[in-house]
């Protein structure tokens, strides 16, 4: 495939920023969802940590299924899933299925995760300049970005716009990106 170009690694940068910027948009409002679903902390802690159950199992299968089906396949579905659980965990007040969603979203952010890390390391071998650790600052650009976000606009903005807007943003973006990445995805 040769060298990157200047417009791939645009795309790749900020499908990284989006990321960091995406999944991150919960941790600010972590008492709204503690509210939401009026539990103790102890079993709020218990409920986020469930997400790791879902993202173990991605890490052991994604792998083989990224090579299988592709990169783009994978990113359009982990994506969208990944906003679509996110969506529905601020809206849960049911404990339990909250632990079911937030499976499920683990699995789909963990899904994403290995698939845009895989394009970026056959990249960089391809192109045979260090391209990761800028992707990864950009992706910690992209965190610090939503928290900063939430800092100024949560105490006049409900959870559902904040989260609402942030989302559909955020997934136009990376969808728009992942189609001009197509013609170069594993």
């Amino acid at each position: 495939m040769g060298p990157i170009k200047a417009s791939e690694r645009r795309d790749l940068q900020l499908i990284f920023f989006l990321f960091g910027l995406g999944v991150m948009c919960l941790a600010p409002r972590l008492p709204d969802i503690k509210a939401n679903l009026d539990v103790s902390t102890t079993f709020f802690g218990f409920l986020m940590s469930s997400g790791s159950i879902g993202a173990l199992s991605a890490h052991l299968t994604m792998g083989h299924t990224v090579h299988r089906l592709g990169v783009y396949r994978v990113l359009i579905v982990s994506a969208t899933m990944t906003y679509v659980t996110i969506g529905i965990l601020i809206e849960l007040h049911n404990p339990w299925i909250y632990l079911l969603v937030n499976i499920l979203c683990g699995f789909a952010w963990a899904s994403y995760h290995i698939a845009i890390n895989a394009q970026a390391l056959h990249r960089q071998a391809e192109d045979g300049r260090q391209i990761i650790p800028m992707l990864h600052g950009l992706w910690t650009a992209g965190a610090v970005a939503t928290a900063f976000i939430a800092i100024l606009i949560s105490s006049s903005v409900s959870l559902n716009w904040h989260i609402y807007t942030l989302i559909s943003i955020v997934l136009l973006l990376k969808m728009r990106s992942i189609q001009r990445l197509r013609p170069v995805l594993l």
